[in-house]
């Protein structure tokens, strides 16, 4: 059974892990789970800028992405898609979202690895999807 809209977005935006696949220089893809941000239909990540996700994305901007969750198959629930992606350079823009980032891992921003995360040099890549599809088979148990 797919998810409402309103369903789909609450569970994006609680999720915890999102499993991005980008494509890398000799055609194949590469797939990372990262920590990320949820808002207005859009995707937020943070990555080292010379991670493979980041240099894939400056390289391709389409996307794959998953959020899923679910021990046993009546608790699966997911929301996959495709998207475009890129990267921001607007650095008051990216230190927010950095920090509400952090906030949803953590808590705090004055924890020892927030802390440690929030003086790594990054890129913040937004992620706009074209398509997705979601499923939760614990409404049907």
């Amino acid at each position: 059974m797919g998810m409402s809209e309103q369903e789909s977005d609450n569970f994006l935006s609680n999720g915890r892990i999102l499993r991005v696949a980008s494509i890398g220089p000799n055609g194949e893809p590469h797939i990372a789970p990262i920590a990320y941000l949820y808002e207005n239909g859009k995707f937020y990540v943070q990555t080292g800028p010379q991670s493979r996700k980041a240099r894939n994305i400056k390289a391709n901007s389409k996307v794959a992405f998953s959020v899923d969750v679910g021990e046993r198959f009546s608790e699966f629930k997911a929301v996959v898609g495709r998207g475009t992606a890129r990267i921001l350079t607007n650095s008051k823009f990216d230190v927010e979202i950095g920090k509400r980032i952090l906030l949803k891992y953590f808590g705090d921003l004055n924890s020892p690895a927030a802390k440690q995360l929030a003086n790594l040099e990054h890129v913040l890549i937004e992620i706009t999807p074209t398509t997705k599809i979601s499923w939760d088979y614990s409404k049907s148990s």
